[in-house]
């Protein structure tokens, strides 16, 4: 006790700044330090729970606890050096706290902490609140907590520390705090009588989730004590890396060989990394020393990205000169002890990047013939082809592609490829044919012709309705920019055929100049009655297409009049570039509504004809398309080996009725 107070710490506003408030940088690395100290108190359980209304944080173990002398020559002692006197716990435990200076850690996240402790014989409790610790140490450096009423029985050995008044308020996501803490700390579990609970839920290695996404595993010497490879999707390791870490001692003599125990492994997709580190942690004592090794290998950029692993090397946090850097999750990487170890790992990984691309070619093999569709199509191919598929199967399942429908399309594309390339094989064998017998393969090639073009047509008019489906959707109240990009980017819309249209640009500059002239003796209804007027060349002819206003109406006479002035221009241009060669003109005006009277539609279409011209309504438009190309599919019922090949590949991706 010092001038009346019980409890009694020095510190100065330095420390308190760099070795407590600003030290530490998110929850679990403050958590961590406390679940250290309750290893150190020999603690066989450790408790943390949330208050979600306060907020608060509770850690509590069940440890040998504090008495009054331990509190104040121990706990509140910055700096105090366990170590120095004991390398073990009372219970036999390496002890992993160093520098005594975890107990800070907590001021990182919190400006109020309150500690509970009782040794089994007495019972003591104190809050420390960090700007009275501020106040304290920017003056005489000696700040004496408030002793508060004790939450924990004499009976109830151990520790408790409440966190309150948060400096970074939680996200309450315990299972991402339960990964980080899992992967903190070995010791976790039945095998090291050590369990941590968060709210009231105890973490497992299963709780680390290194394999459930591992696609290999490569071990650091007998790493089975520390992992159960099984989790894994393969089963077990993929074999064996070198362990044996030769350090040079300081005063000179031969090295000295240390061992490490971890593993590397590798991911099939980057993504499934997102939601963990991509990183190479190094652990000492049962704990993280360094956050991540990989920023250090610098070769193989995109390999690195697939790397998850944990090298555990007890030697560098043994009795010696400490290689860990104050905030105590990263080493000195200078260090010889660092350096040597580093070697090692990054001569691993060097030597594993080649062995992981030759398995994960294999890999994808493998899962591209997991698809039945996939692979019955694989097994029908001769020894030449399936060489070249496996290297497409390869390309395909090592890209990145977040959803099935990619991937589905791109398998697609490659069986037309290669059966439009098998058809080629066999032209060339045509060359050869110089016997009735070879009927059957003249017979085959044309089947194959007529499935490979049937299957390809059918995939144009599923596109078409969509298209359709598209322009259904912009009616009536389309944007009229919408509606002009969308019939003059699918003139088949209007006719079938017109589905090569094609522009010359001299020419077209030289109609635009003539309907231009045009233009300007519109009226202001007229003009304001029209989206656009286009002309354009399709097989066969020449077309002039007039895109009226939905909700614009014109007389069979005012439209006659209208579109002879456009076609007697566009005569004029095509008989100066044809030198007087007559050519096929025909105008289609696109309207909302029939031109009036309505009363006499025949009529209305005959003055058009008249003039080489005519008109069709915007929904007349999108019922006659469907009705077309819908027809085509429904007459199209007897389906070929191809067909039926496509179909089971959209099965197989659960993309049933995609084309």
């Amino acid at each position: 006790m010092t001038d009346g107070h019980l409890y009694f710490m020095t510190i100065s506003l330095d420390v308190l700044k760099h070795l407590g408030i600003g030290l530490y940088s998110n929850i679990p690395a403050v958590l961590s330090e406390l679940v250290a100290n309750a290893w150190d108190a020999d603690a066989s359980r450790v408790r943390i729970d949330f208050d979600h209304q306060t907020p608060s944080i509770s850690i509590h173990d069940d440890g040998h606890g504090m008495n009054l002398a331990d509190i104040n020559a121990k706990f509140l002692t910055v700096g105090y050096q366990r170590r120095r006197k004991h390398a073990e716990t009372p219970g036999g435990r390496t002890v992993m706290g160093r520098k005594g200076i975890g107990k800070l850690a907590a001021f990182s996240i919190a400006d109020t902490v309150d500690v509970h402790t009782s040794d089994g014989e007495s019972i003591h409790a104190f809050r420390m609140n960090t700007k009275e610790i501020e106040e304290a140490a920017g003056t005489a450096g000696n700040y004496f907590p408030e002793p508060i009423d004790c939450l924990v029985d004499e009976s109830d050995r151990g520790t408790l520390i409440r966190l309150t008044d948060l400096r970074k308020r939680p996200s309450w996501a315990s299972d991402h705090l339960r990964r980080r803490l899992a992967r903190r700390f070995s010791i976790i579990g039945d095998r090291h009588g050590f369990s941590v609970l968060i709210d009231g839920d105890p973490i497992t290695l299963d709780d680390r989730d290194y394999f459930n996404d591992m696609e290999f595993i490569w071990h650091f010497g007998d790493a089975a004590d520390d992992w159960d490879f099984s989790r894994a999707p393969s089963g077990d390791s993929a074999g064996a890396l070198p362990n044996v870490v030769p350090i040079l001692p300081p005063n000179g003599g031969p090295p000295v060989e240390h061992t490490i125990r971890g593993f590397i492994g590798t991911v099939r997709k980057p993504s499934q990394l997102d939601d963990v580190n991509n990183a190479v942690v190094l652990s000492a004592r049962g704990r993280l020393i360094h956050e991540d090794m990989l920023p250090e290998y610098r070769q193989a950029r995109v390999y690195t990205e697939y790397v998850i692993g944990e090298v555990i090397a007890d030697f560098l946090d043994d009795d010696n000169d400490d290689i860990i850097t104050s905030g105590r999750q990263r080493v000195q990487q200078d260090d010889a002890r660092y350096v040597a170890v580093k070697t090692v790992v990054n001569a691993a990984l060097h030597s594993i990047r080649d062995e992981w691309d030759r398995k994960r070619k294999q890999a994808g093999v493998q899962r591209a013939l997991e698809y039945p569709s996939v692979k019955a199509w694989y097994e029908r191919m001769g020894p030449d082809t399936q060489r070249t598929a496996k290297r497409l199967f390869v390309k395909i399942e090592a890209l990145r592609l977040g959803e099935d429908e990619p991937k589905y399309q791109l398998y697609r594309a490659s069986i037309l490829a290669f059966e439009k390339l098998a058809l080629k094989d066999m032209l060339s064998a045509l060359d050869h044919v110089e016997t009735r017998r070879d009927f059957d393969l003249l017979s085959r090639l044309m089947t194959g012709v007529d499935e490979i073009e049937a299957t390809r047509y059918r995939d144009i008019v599923e596109g078409r309705l969509k298209v359709i489906q598209a322009l259904r959707n912009l009616l009536p109240d389309a944007l009229e920019r919408a509606l002009q990009e969308h019939l003059f980017s699918h003139l088949w819309l209007l006719h079938p055929s017109w589905e090569r249209a094609a522009t010359v640009p001299r020419m077209e500059e030289t109609v635009r100049a003539e309907f231009e002239k045009i233009d300007a003796g519109l009226t202001d209804e007229e003009r304001r009655g029209r989206i656009d007027i286009r002309f354009q060349t399709v097989p066969g002819k020449h077309v002039i297409v007039e895109l009226k206003r939905y909700g614009t109406r014109v007389s069979a006479t005012d439209l006659v009049k209208q579109l002879r002035k456009y076609r007697g221009a566009l005569t004029k241009c095509l008989r100066d570039k044809y030198h007087g060669q007559p050519q096929d003109v025909e105008c289609v005006a696109v309207l909302g509504a029939a031109p009036t009277p309505h009363e006499d539609p025949e009529t209305n279409r005959r003055i058009l004809e008249a003039i080489g011209a005519r008109y069709v309504t915007y929904d007349e438009l999108v019922r006659q398309a469907e009705a077309s190309y819908e027809d085509y599919l429904e007459a199209r019922t007897q389906a070929s080996d191809l067909d039926d090949l496509l179909t089971a590949l959209a099965h197989d991706f659960g993309l049933d009725g995609k084309p």
